[in-house]
């Protein structure tokens, strides 16, 4: 006989940091951001529905979300460089 664990949020010890991490994670895009938030306040029976999404969103973003944002950064500041760069030889 097969024994079916229930999750959620609080009680999932492989997801639970990493679930507060990712929800908090400011600048993130929402829709990436809400499925973490979404499990917070899921009861157990929609949380298991969310645990493979979420097993996945962890196994991609290991750290939480945080480095989205700055890649994110990293993206924007080189563009910025390049920008300024291109202006400077057009004068």
């Amino acid at each position: 006989m097969h024994m079916l664990i229930m999750y959620s949020a609080g009680t999932d010890l492989e997801l639970r940091d990493w679930l507060r991490r990712a929800s908090e994670s400011a600048g993130t895009p929402l829709v990436v951001r809400a499925v973490p938030e979404a499990a917070l306040i899921a009861c157990s029976t929609d949380y298991e529905l969310l645990r493979p999404v979420l097993l996945e969103l962890k196994r991609w973003y290991p750290e939480g979300l945080a480095h989205v944002n700055i890649l994110r950064r990293e993206i924007q500041t080189t563009l910025v460089a390049r920008l300024a760069l291109l202006h400077a030889e057009n004068l």
